[in-house]
């Protein structure tokens, strides 16, 4: 070692010359420190060992080539990118990665003065676990008790307004089966599940093979669909909605694009194949997007229903471009992982799944539907009809939520009191006119304040059940389904 400390001044002026380590003092590791498995040094420090031990066996130490410390420091570099970019590129790493940054990303975009986010540690499996063992009673649930009964049911309580799952779903029965015991307590809980649809739930391996189908529709109707088709029928479905495809979550690191920040790894470049973006890149389910929207529409007008349409709340601004050059011209990888033209995202909102649709030549994307995975029905009187087709819409579903929660909160202040159902219509009455405005042709602002065109409520007994009441709350949203007016419905039972 006594040789190595010898040349250790001879590196630090090579080293000094060369800009590294201007601010820093540099440290010799001792060989007792080498042979301690919790060594915590610098990385000067650790380079100019390294390097004072390559010296120190060179025969004429009185000439040192420059060069070739440059090799060795560029070698070492080289080493490095490699491991870190084989570390990030591991399956597990990625996954945790991608869940950590889709919290990020919801978390940033929130304004918490009036939203509240809770993060829940629990992957798919061990809920199928909790589901399956509870799929007859789902109010045997752990997963139901923790948002159902312990905020919902609950005297200070306050309900979840959506559920995000960082989750995607194929059309196995195992899934089918999981997705109709969450429908079944985002009903109960009035918040609806938002996850994504895995491109294998379409036969594909990839959300990228999607874009080879031209007939949806047609897809759809296969009978291997036939048991997905048939939970498309349960009331379940209607508080369920599925997204795609993925969005960039992080560009590769790239010292001048996407550089990783100041430090060592300040010139990092991640090595990825963007031959295959779709394994490379990091990719985030569509649902975290979606969930900004739910918040970013709720902060403004305390309701979740602009989140639909490039003016009214569903586009997503300033998403990842990973920027390259291939061939001695600029290239890029999208922020999306499928482009979905108008036709195919009509096709897809008629299916049931929720798109988010890539604007060219910009950072943007946006949501144009939000279709809960619930199919319409067709029935001889038109109203009916519109009625169903209404129901699949989840912009709607979180308003009657919404209400549904009020309703809750107000009738459970009442227990106790010398009410009856008058007194107790009036109530409702005058607290839902507060969202009523019958202004003729209102503009955007307007009806995203007062989001109903109508409302009515009626409270009667319950016969049979002393003190318990029937409600019924009829709502006219302004936005018109395909031109035409259509009414909301919620039944709820006061005590």
């Amino acid at each position: 070692m006594s040789e190595v400390i010898e040349t250790t001044y001879k590196c630090a002026d090579i080293l000094s010359a060369a800009g590294f380590g201007q601010n820093n003092t540099f440290e010799l590791i001792t060989e007792e420190q080498l042979s301690n498995d919790k060594l915590q040094a610098s990385y000067e420090s650790r380079l100019m060992t390294a390097l004072s031990i390559l010296l120190s066996n060179k025969k004429d130490e009185s000439v040192i080539d420059k060069n070739l410390i440059h090799r060795v420091t560029e070698m070492i570099d080289r080493m490095i990118n490699k491991q870190v970019s084989e570390v990030l590129a591991h399956p597990e790493f990625k996954k945790l990665e991608t869940s950590w940054r889709s919290v990020q990303e919801v978390a940033n975009s929130v304004d918490f003065k009036n939203t509240q986010l809770s993060i829940m540690d629990v992957d798919k499996d061990e809920l199928a676990e909790d589901f399956e063992n509870n799929s007859v009673d789902v109010s045997g649930s752990d997963f139901f008790k923790k948002v159902y009964v312990a905020e919902y049911d609950q005297f200070g309580g306050e309900p979840y307004g959506a559920l995000i799952g960082l989750y995607d779903f194929d059309k196995t029965q195992e899934d089918i089966e999981w997705l109709t015991v969450m429908g079944k307590i985002a009903e109960a809980s009035h918040a609806p599940f938002i996850a994504a649809a895995s491109p294998k739930l379409f036969g594909c391996e990839t959300y990228n093979d999607l874009s080879e189908i031209k007939d949806i529709d047609g897809l759809m109707a296969h009978p291997r669909f036939g048991r997905w088709n048939a939970f498309r029928k349960t009331r379940a479905a209607g508080y369920i909605g599925l997204t795609l495809p993925n969005f960039m979550l992080r560009a590769p690191y790239d010292p001048v694009n996407n550089p990783v920040g100041k430090g060592p790894l300040n010139d990092f470049k991640e090595e990825v194949s963007l031959l295959v973006p779709d394994q490379s890149c990091l990719w985030g389910n569509a649902a975290v997007l979606f969930a900004k929207n739910l918040a970013r529409s709720f902060e403004i007008t305390g309701w979740c229903q602009s989140i639909c349409g490039p003016t009214s709340g569903g586009k997503i601004e300033g998403l990842p471009i990973y920027n390259f050059n291939e061939r001695d011209s600029n290239a890029f990888v999208l922020p999306v992982n499928l482009l979905i033209p108008d036709h195919k995202e009509y096709s897809l909102a008629k299916a049931g799944f929720i798109g988010l649709v890539y604007e060219k030549k910009t950072s943007n994307a946006c949501f144009f539907s939000a279709q809960s995975l619930k199919a319409s029905e067709e029935f001889e009187d038109p109203n009916d009809s519109e009625n169903s087709q209404l129901i699949t819409k989840l912009p709607y579903t979180f308003s009657v939520c919404k209400i549904a929660h009020y309703v809750k909160c107000m009738a459970r202040d009442d227990i106790g009191s010398e009410t009856d159902e008058t007194i107790m219509s009036n109530k409702l009455n005058t607290w839902i006119s507060k969202y009523v405005t019958t202004v003729p042709n209102p503009n955007a602002l307007t009806t995203s304040y007062y989001p109903f065109k109508a409302a009515m409520v009626n409270v009667s007994k319950s016969h049979g059940m002393a003190g318990w009441y029937n409600c019924n709350i009829e709502v006219l949203p302004h936005i018109k389904f395909e031109g035409m007016d259509v009414t909301l419905k919620l039944d709820t039972r006061l005590a």
